[in-house]
């Protein structure tokens, strides 16, 4: 799985490529345990 983090220096090609596009780091939190399954 490719996590994009939308950070002001990320570019759009690279965000396209991800399959989850997080806006903070905090968000890994939420996502990791449901990918962990």
């Amino acid at each position: 799985i490719a996590v994009g983090c939308n950070f002001d220096f990320a570019q759009e090609d690279e965000l396209a490529h991800a399959d989850i596009v997080i806006d903070d780091l905090m968000e890994l939190k939420g996502i990791l345990p449901a990918v962990q399954r």
